[in-house]
């Protein structure tokens, strides 16, 4: 250390409190609040400048969200246009690398308890493609093959799912 340094505590200073976002995280609470009484995933996006505090407002509302599941994309200009997708997709089903076997069987193996079963090849071949993990082709998606407005719809209902 030299003289200019001043010296480090060793107890992090306490974080300040959050102050004018009342509103953001009653919308947050409204979000949490519906997701708990249907029983169904929502989705909130939250839009702004660099700095300005977004990462803040979630990390506050997830602090006070306790025990509820979360996951997180971040969108960023010029990123893939489904990148927030794919990180939440990842962060949902534990996969860091989709390049790994043991990635695709992890996921077979929750889809497959997910659907108990149904449905799951097909299910894996469309979720795969938003986390860059191929699965085999099935009757039903050859069937598909040249119908890229169907073949839309189906993603779109795998997602929501």
């Amino acid at each position: 250390m030299t003289s200019d340094e001043a010296p480090r505590s060793r107890h992090p200073l306490p974080r300040a409190p959050l102050v004018g976002r009342d509103r953001e995280l009653s919308e947050l609470d409204a979000a949490l609040s519906r997701v708990l009484e249907n029983q169904v995933p929502q989705t909130v996006t939250l839009v702004g400048g660099a700095g300005i505090g977004k990462g803040r407002i979630v990390e506050e509302f997830l602090s006070r969200a306790s025990g509820a599941r979360s996951f997180r994309g971040d969108a960023r200009p010029g990123g893939p246009m489904l990148g927030a997708i794919q990180q939440i997709l990842r962060s949902r089903f534990e996969i860091v690398d989709a390049s790994d076997p043991a990635a695709r069987e992890r996921l077979r193996e929750q889809v497959a308890e997910l659907l108990h079963d149904r449905r799951v090849t097909e299910f894996l071949h469309f979720l795969g493609a938003y986390l860059d993990i191929t699965f085999p082709e099935s009757p039903f998606t050859k069937a598909l093959e040249g119908e890229s407005d169907q073949l839309a719809r189906i993603s779109r209902a795998v997602l929501r799912r």
